[in-house]
């Protein structure tokens, strides 16, 4: 009767767990759809009757099932893996946070803690009997214990061993025992969405949202030398080519990459970028902060040596080498805020020597 109520009661409050590897699937993984769940079922059950019986022919037909039961698995990451990166895409906004809110999804479902008991001699406890029996024995402990002093007497209000544990009185003991913490008490992390099933189309828009601000962050004030030209454009063809699975071995141009993954030229928009401030600042009127420190013209002597090369300069004569427009008719063009943005859309790419 005491040890069916401590079982009962500790049922009740706790619940069951298994210990050991997480089993039975994760309701929030978006892969683990009902069609995945029916397949890796008609998989156990073939395997569980092939063990059975061992015949050949059901051997064929466990290899059936796992088969299928692995096609379903990949099919349903990569059309999860689909959706991801057409909410990115459609949601351009918010596509940083929901990249790295997936991110540290899949770092944490890395983290497997396992919730172990340990035996009275501390041996590790595996089956679900042996620690529904240990929880036992340590309430049994806990609540008789038998060092009692022989002198103190059972008062009226006392009750008998026979009497029924509550689920309160279980829960407090519970409570005691994680110190107050209920955090303490965490379920089985499950493995999380493999990232190699990444979509083509998610890899552009993480690209997009990510990879290109990272890049060119205040790219319109750069002064864009060959130098940092050769280095925009290996790192942009880096991410490309890796995107487009192909390597440095499979000699195609980047040209070819770009066309095929409908990609523009980084260094185009970089360019397009510049002039579009240079119009900004050009019509900004007398007193914005922005506009007069690219008119002013600082005085004094320039320190020894070959001067560092100015914005101002730099866009003007990038705005000479691609638009055909000299500097001193450049602010007026500018000023015509219609026709400065259309031969910024009609600006062509420079020729890709790669």
């Amino acid at each position: 009767m005491f040890r069916a109520s401590i079982v009962k009661a500790a049922d009740r409050s706790c619940g069951r767990k298994v210990v050991g590897a997480c089993r039975g699937g994760n309701s929030r993984t978006r892969w683990w759809t009902p069609a995945v769940r029916d397949a890796v079922k008609l998989k156990k059950e073939s395997y569980r009757t092939f063990l059975a019986c061992g015949t050949p022919e059901a051997a064929g037909r466990y290899r059936q099932a796992k088969q299928s039961a692995a096609v379903a698995v990949a099919e349903a990451k990569t059309r999860t893996w689909e959706e991801f990166g057409e909410a990115m895409e459609n949601d351009f906004p918010t596509a940083s946070k929901r990249f790295w809110t997936t991110i540290r999804r899949l770092r944490r479902g890395k983290q497997c803690s396992v919730n172990t008991v340990y035996g009275g001699d501390g041996a590790l406890l595996t089956s679900t009997r042996d620690v529904v029996d240990r929880w036992k024995e340590y309430f049994e402990d806990l609540l008789n214990p038998t060092d009692t002093p022989s002198g103190k007497e059972a008062g009226p209000g006392d009750s008998g061993v026979g009497s029924p544990i509550s689920g309160a009185e279980v829960a407090e003991v519970v409570r005691k025992l994680l110190g107050g913490r209920v955090d303490e008490v965490r379920p089985e992390f499950l493995k999380a969405l493999d990232v190699r099933e990444l979509s083509q189309k998610a890899k552009l828009s993480i690209y997009q949202s990510i990879f290109v601000p990272a890049l060119t962050y205040g790219h319109e004030l750069w002064v864009v030398t060959e130098r940092t030209r050769l280095r925009v454009q290996a790192a942009e063809m880096s991410f490309l080519t890796r995107v487009a699975g192909l390597s440095l071995r499979d000699r195609v141009r980047s040209s070819v990459i770009r066309e095929e993954l409908g990609v523009d030229l980084l260094l185009l928009c970089v360019e397009r970028s510049q002039m579009r401030w240079l119009g900004h600042l050009v019509r900004m009127p007398p007193g914005c902060l922005p506009g007069e420190v690219f008119r002013a013209r600082p005085t004094g002597r320039r320190p020894r040596g070959r001067p560092r090369t100015r914005w101002r300069d730099y866009v003007s004569r990038l705005a000479w080498e691609r638009l055909g427009i000299p500097q001193e008719e450049l602010d007026e063009v500018a000023m015509e805020r219609e026709v400065w943005a259309s031969l910024l859309r009609l600006l062509p790419p420079r020729p890709d020597p790669g």
